[in-house]
């Protein structure tokens, strides 16, 4: 059998190398090799990493060398090749089984997938973060802050680092951020780095505390150098999207997190030193640390969908709860913001039942814990020209199923201007329908 040449040895064999071939790079059709002498074919199987060659490097050297020892090699997995023919052959039947055994293990191994091979959704967020970065600013601000926390005590400048990202208000380039994050700072004091590095300075912020937001104007000539960000639809997320958190936790700039929409709708959460009772969030379980706040929110698909505001924790870290103000909400509030200084928001004219619970709802003959009792009517207010009384129970708002006296609160102050929602109320087990037309007050 040593002194057989390997072309007449590929001819005898009654199984065609080209038909393995087909399935593995060119030059691995040329190592296989087939032999019915003595009844048995001849095969060796080894683990080896090579690097690709032409099918002309390989075969000079296959005919009576161990490829193992080769290194005109040509692929990483599984090779069967022709053993060193001074080497005692191993030697086993070949079934028709046996052979497709062979081809699926050498097919899986000239196939497999690379250990750092990313995933499409790898590659998604990816691109949904660099989408986003070309818009981000960090704020730094001097801040005075009293240092041992007692009456009187004494205070000195701290610097803190918050982020916030440009959009477009009113036609023009700004800064958006969370209010706290720039309420106490004299804006002098603020500097903006864009995510080129490149230096700004605030010629005006101006904010609101009750939404928690903040424009900050750069000077006209700056204006060049923001680059708003793309802006997706709030009002499409939905609960267990994926997103991602952008920010400098504990001033490591430009930060990623990962995480998807826990819950949508949340009210009342504390932000800063103070309730927001006017503002819908998004629930994340994103990963937000002191320095995100201001920063966005980012669907999977590349799009701010949302300014991150606060967490939920105790000692000021993450614990796996977030919030964020809907981009919505948050645009609505800017461009008041930059157009007038001021936000204003619709007005009822009325003051809800705290005490609307469980007995009240049976008593009333609702069997669900829903709706918002009027406890007292403003004279001349939209609510009482639109003819509502104590004791009414108002049970939808423009379409809305009311939850609760929060949700009322906040589906009133989140109308447009000038806006006469249909609402359904019970009086006396009776249903009937009314249209208060909303004013406007100045909200702080």
């Amino acid at each position: 059998m040593s002194g057989s040449d390997p072309a007449d040895e590929r001819k005898r064999s009654g199984f065609s190398t080209k038909s393995i071939g087909h399935f593995l790079p060119p030059a691995l059709s040329r190592v296989v090799r087939f032999s019915r002498s003595a009844g048995a074919p001849i095969l060796f199987w080894r683990l080896c990493r090579f690097y690709r060659k032409s099918q002309a490097d390989c075969i000079d050297c296959s005919g009576d060398t161990d490829i193992g020892t080769c290194q005109k090699g040509i692929v990483s997995g599984i090779v069967v090749y022709r053993t060193r023919l001074k080497s005692p052959p191993i030697t086993f039947p070949l079934s028709a089984d046996m052979i497709r055994y062979f081809l699926l293990i050498i097919i899986a191994g000239t196939v497999a997938v690379p250990v750092f091979a990313q995933s499409p959704l790898d590659r998604r967020f990816r691109d949904a973060a660099q989408r986003v970065f070309p818009s981000l600013i960090t704020i730094e601000s001097r801040v005075m802050k009293t240092i041992d926390g007692s009456t009187g005590g004494k205070q000195r400048s701290v610097e803190e680092t918050g982020i916030g990202f440009a959009i477009t208000c009113n036609g023009k380039a700004c800064v958006i951020t969370n209010n706290h994050v720039v309420a106490e700072a004299d804006p002098k004091s603020i500097r903006l780095t864009l995510h080129d590095r490149r230096f700004l300075n605030v010629e005006r912020i101006i904010g609101n505390e009750e939404f928690d937001i903040a424009v900050l104007d750069v000077e006209s000539a700056a204006r060049q150098y923001l680059i708003p960000a793309p802006l997706g639809e709030s009002d499409q997320v939905e609960i267990a999207d994926f997103v991602l958190a952008l920010g400098s936790p504990f001033g490591l700039k430009e930060s990623v997190s990962f995480g998807i929409i826990s819950a949508k709708n949340r009210r009342s959460i504390p932000s800063g030193n103070h309730q927001m009772p006017l503002q819908s969030f998004f629930q994340t379980d994103a990963s937000i640390n002191p320095g995100n706040s201001g920063g966005p929110l980012v669907s999977a698909d590349g799009k701010v969908i949302g300014i991150i505001t606060a967490i939920a924790s105790g000692g000021g870290t993450s614990e796996g709860v977030a919030f964020a103000i809907p981009m919505k909400n948050a645009l609505r509030i800017a461009a008041q913001l930059a157009q007038n200084g001021v936000v204003t928001r619709p007005y009822l004219g009325v003051e809800l039942d705290p005490g609307f619970g469980l007995e009240a709802h049976v008593a009333a003959g609702i069997d669900r814990l829903i709706g918002a009792k009027i406890q007292s009517v403003q004279p001349n207010s939209p609510a009482a020209a639109a003819g509502l009384r104590i004791g009414d129970i108002l049970l939808k708002f423009d379409g809305t199923e009311i939850e609760d006296n929060l949700h009322l609160i906040q589906l009133i102050a989140l109308a447009e201007e000038g806006e006469s929602p249909e609402m359904v109320v019970q009086r006396d087990r009776t249903l009937f329908q009314a249209r208060p037309r909303l004013t406007l007050q100045i909200s702080r």
